[in-house]
């Protein structure tokens, strides 16, 4: 994916007004007024939370949390914790 263009859906997520930009791929918007109605036609109506960082026995690393995507619990990155408020982590599968 040299590209960067997420395709965890099994197409590419990306949504575009006006012309076809250079990869080619995506879903145009052209007409479409909103971010709302922009994210529904193209299919990207999915939310971000974060989840602790844990080791593969379940021990958290405090400190920092996962940036997931929550419809398939695909990881988009790492951040600092900002927060005390903290879930119990399980090992990955």
């Amino acid at each position: 994916m040299a590209h960067q263009i997420s395709d965890v859906s099994g197409r590419a997520e990306i949504a575009y007004a006006g012309e076809t930009h250079g990869t080619g791929l995506g879903v145009r918007v052209n007409g479409l007024q909103t971010a709302a109605e922009m994210l529904n036609h193209a299919g990207l109506e999915w939310g971000v939370g974060l989840q602790p960082v844990c080791r593969q026995d379940g021990r958290p690393v405090e400190g920092f949390r996962f940036t997931m995507r929550e419809d398939c619990d695909v990881v988009l990155g790492a951040c600092p914790s900002t927060t005390s408020r903290s879930r119990t982590c399980r090992p990955r599968r």
